[in-house]
């Protein structure tokens, strides 16, 4: 029996939706399963190909060369839109994991600023809604843009403050003088750069507070970046010492402090200088870290173990009270260090020593104090 000719073509069409639809989701399938395997981010771009936009290009063709719909059809308009809408979120997924979120670090894909990347998101989303609009629905797009013309105009009279926090951060991006990982200082906070978003960044600081600065208040302000040109970040502790402790003693004291640190840079090298004589002699110790993570810990640590090295050497720092003149031990009372005939006692091996040989040790032994972790004596290094 001779069917007509559309009819053989309707037919035709439905035997290969009805072989080819299933065909190509098994097909797919088992390509999602093998790039699984090996945890491929396209993945999931391919999931929503198979899941999505395969079922609904197969009851588009299905409408219009089986069912035999015109296109301008509300039902296959319908249709065509929704898979439009799915093949823009495939191609979003397909941006989001395949070109960024598998990039590697330190690719240029890892630094590309998430304010593109949500521009790019919205320009894909922008370009399909005019296709759909002008391929789909037959609309005119000119009178559209004219329409929006006059209504971006309201709508910017209205946000006027939010725009500018949103092209403020368009240019910090242009300029690039920040970025995320870097850190900042800006009216007296310093924090690291978590994020930059549409209106503001994002700042973490050491206390892990998190301050959302506006985009344009670092566009139009200024603030201070401590990770350019690089990474080092040098710190500058002022202390003082008495008129009677000689400068170059205080000096040579406070270098053995700081090369004891771990953390602090061998080079550029510590800097020790004399700047000023009032109440006290003032001294500018300067030395580097390699990041500014690391400030915090050698700041503290050196002034720590700078206490204890005063201590040792005799060096009064700068305390509001009197040191007493009155000899060795006397100087051991006012720093609350305990005798060394008292500080034996306290070992089970001297509890039944005799208290008068035990006494006559005070004149004959010195006690040193040391904070934990310093070094004691380094090899080659000539006792006094």
């Amino acid at each position: 029996m001779d069917f007509p000719v559309f009819s053989q073509e309707m037919l035709r069409w439905a035997v290969g939706l009805l072989v080819g639809f299933p065909l190509a989701m098994l097909l797919m399938g088992e390509a999602i399963l093998r790039l699984r395997r090996h945890n491929r981010p396209i993945v999931t771009t391919l999931t929503i190909l198979r899941s999505l936009v395969l079922p609904t290009l197969a009851a588009l063709l299905l409408l219009m060369n089986v069912v035999g719909l015109p296109r301008g059809h509300t039902a296959v308009r319908v249709v065509e839109t929704v898979m439009w809408i799915f093949l823009i979120h495939a191609a979003l997924s397909f941006v989001n994991d395949v070109v960024f979120a598998s990039a590697a670090e330190g690719s240029w894909q890892s630094r590309f600023p998430k304010l593109f990347l949500d521009l790019a998101r919205l320009i894909l989303v922008l370009i399909g809604a005019c296709i759909v609009l002008s391929t789909v629905w037959g609309a005119d797009l000119t009178k559209l843009a004219a329409a929006l013309g006059v209504g971006s105009i309201v709508i910017g009279l209205a946000l006027q403050e939010p725009l500018g926090n949103v092209f403020a951060g368009m240019m910090l991006l242009f300029e690039r003088p920040i970025a995320v990982g870097d850190w900042i200082q800006i009216d007296g906070t310093t924090g690291k750069v978590v994020q930059i978003t549409w209106r503001s960044v994002h700042i973490e600081t050491g206390t892990r507070e998190l301050r959302i600065v506006p985009n344009s208040s670092l566009y139009k302000g200024s603030f201070s970046n401590l990770s350019r040109p690089d990474t080092l970040r040098t710190e500058v502790i002022e202390l003082g010492f008495s008129y009677d402790d000689a400068p170059n003693k205080v000096k040579f004291t406070l270098m053995a402090v700081l090369r004891g640190i771990e953390g602090i840079l061998a080079e550029p090298r510590p800097v020790i200088r004399t700047v000023a004589y009032d109440s006290t002699v003032r001294y500018h110790v300067i030395f580097t870290v390699a990041r500014q993570e690391g400030v915090a810990a050698a700041h503290d640590e050196f002034l720590t173990r700078a206490w204890y090295a005063a201590r040792r050497q005799g060096l009064t720092p700068a305390f509001p009270t009197r040191r007493s003149d009155a000899g060795d031990q006397a100087d051991l009372a006012a720093w609350g260090v305990a005798r060394p005939a008292e500080l034996l006692r306290r070992f089970p091996q001297f509890s039944v020593a005799n208290d008068e040989a035990l006494a006559g040790l005070d004149s004959k032994v010195t006690v040193t104090t040391y904070s934990r972790g310093e070094r004691l004596i380094s090899e080659g290094e000539r006792l006094p």
